[in-house]
């Protein structure tokens, strides 16, 4: 889908462009909170209390788009 929309051939719909846009803020947060080191990674891997004992990454594969938006609200409450 990402090449076929990069070479011109296909158009996000706006469920895609939300997600694109949440993963991009998340990156931006984590670069922010974490000076982009080693430590973003394992925040993203730990199981976090905030999160039911799961661990951000696994909130956002399992939970999809509202995992992905849940992950960045918390990540924009370090800010």
């Amino acid at each position: 889908m990402f090449y076929r929309w990069k070479a011109g051939r296909t158009r996000l719909g706006p469920d895609q462009r939300a997600r694109i846009s949440n993963l991009a803020n998340i990156d931006i947060a984590l670069e922010a909170v974490f000076n982009g080191g080693p430590s973003a990674i394992e925040w993203l891997r730990r199981p976090n209390a905030s999160f039911g004992e799961r661990s951000p990454l696994s909130l956002m594969l399992e939970d999809g788009f509202v995992g992905i938006a849940r992950v960045r609200s918390s990540l924009e409450r370090l800010l």
